[in-house]
């Protein structure tokens, strides 16, 4: 049986830790505040509250692109060739980040991209709840994995 793997973009807002101990691999959405720009998690959150204080701006997002994913997919299956990843994207509706992920998706043959149609903090319950049953069960299948978040 293939390892499953599980993505999510940053805006599912895991902690680092805690993506880190459940398995979740974090593709960054991008982070622009006027001429510094920057990967979500690149900077301390509240580092960027006093840059936008000092700039008296807020900050601007941007998709995750195609490679971006297809970065984060290629060091999965460098490293485990038989891989399934899962992404869990955020909802479609939103951002064009899950078309990126699809794009990259579509490269390997080996990644199930699920729209959770949620943000932020449901989105990152969704790929936590995932993750954790994944984890909980070495044996459950991609399809049974993919249809629990489905």
């Amino acid at each position: 049986m293939d390892k499953i793997f599980i993505t999510a973009d940053s805006g599912a807002d895991i902690p680092s830790e805690r993506a880190k101990d459940l398995g979740i691999h974090i593709v960054p959405f991008h982070l622009s505040i006027g001429e510094h720009h920057c990967d979500d998690g690149e900077i301390e959150p509240v580092d960027m509250l006093e840059l936008c204080q000092a700039k008296k701006i807020l900050p601007k997002t941007s998709a995750c692109s195609p490679y971006d994913y297809e970065r984060v997919f290629g060091r999965i299956l460098e490293k485990d060739p038989n891989a399934h990843i899962i992404h869990l994207g955020y909802s479609a509706a939103t951002t064009s980040s899950f078309q990126s992920a699809r794009s990259a998706a579509e490269k390997t043959g080996r990644v199930t991209c699920v729209d959770t149609c949620l943000a932020c903090g449901g989105y990152g319950l969704i790929a936590g709840k995932i993750a954790h049953a994944v984890r909980s069960n070495p044996k459950m299948s991609a399809e049974s994995a993919v249809g629990l978040a489905e």
